[in-house]
Parts: structure tokens; sequence; C-alpha cells
């Protein structure tokens, strides 16, 4: 968490935001929320550990902008998506200027919906599941390709 804390693009951020955190704290994952914004910055709650393994710093900095973005956003609406996003933009444009992170090393956050942050680790489990799928369909568009092959040349299987 210390990186995190001392993150100079994070700082810059929040400087420019005027937004002063507290206290920044390990939450316990619940299932549910990775994080919470108490009293508008004041607290800011955030998972570091999800099934016994660490998240990624993506992940965790995806959480920490996020609550941040509670600081002027209560509501999951289009405008706390919108800043959501523009923080993360200016988060990548200042690590790339500070010569915190190469460039060819760019973060890709995880997906935000605002309500939802889908972490890597779950991320993986729906491109497994359409991978899955997409050859289920492929077997199932070979197999009907076959069969009506075969009726044109009156065989039966």
């Amino acid at each position: 968490m210390c990186k995190i804390v001392n993150d100079r693009a994070l700082k810059s951020i929040m400087d420019k935001k005027g937004i002063m955190i507290d206290n920044l704290c390990e939450i316990q994952f619940n299932g549910d929320c990775l994080g919470n914004n108490e009293n508008m910055g004041h607290t800011i709650n955030v998972v570091l550990r999800k099934n016994n393994k660490m998240l990624s710093r993506e992940e965790t900095l995806a959480i920490i902008l996020h609550e941040i973005t509670h600081c002027t956003y209560s509501e999951h609406d289009d405008q706390f998506i919108q800043l959501e996003q523009q923080l993360r933009e200016n988060y990548i444009q200042l690590a790339l200027q500070n010569g915190d992170m190469p460039p060819w090393n760019k973060i890709i956050f995880p997906i935000s919906t605002g309500k939802a942050l889908i972490l890597s680790e779950d991320y993986q489990l729906i491109k497994y599941l359409c991978s899955v799928i997409v050859m289920l369909i492929i077997v199932i568009v070979v197999k009907l390709i076959i069969n009506s092959q075969m009726l044109k040349l009156n065989i039966w299987i």
C-alpha cells in the first residue's frame, strides 16, 4: 500500500482536485464491495486481496480512483462515470510524464461500470466462457454443414 500512497500521479490528481484523504485502510473482500468512501474522502477503504491473492496495482489504483470520484459525485450516474474515466486518463498521462511508467508499459485499468469493477480473474473467466461458447457454436455449425452435405448425397449418419 505504501507504493500506492506515495504514487506521484495519484498525489497530483488529488492535489488538483483539492482532495485530502485522512485515512486509507484495507478492508476484507465481502463478495460484493471492493472499496468505499466515507464522508467524501475522510476515509477510503480498499480491498487489496481477493481469494487470498493480492490485487494487481492496476486493480488497486482503479478502486482508489473510483473512490476518489466519490469525493465529487456520490451516485454512480453518467457524470460519475465520465469523471472516473477522466481521472484514469489523467493518471496515465501523469505517470508517463513523471517517468513512473515506461511508455511501452501503459496501465490498462480493469473495466468499471461505475457499479462494478471487473477484476482480472473475473475477466479471465469471462474470456474463457466466451471462448467455450464460440467453440460450441463452431461445432454445431460444422455438424449442420456436414449433415446438410450428407442429405444432398443421400447418406445418413
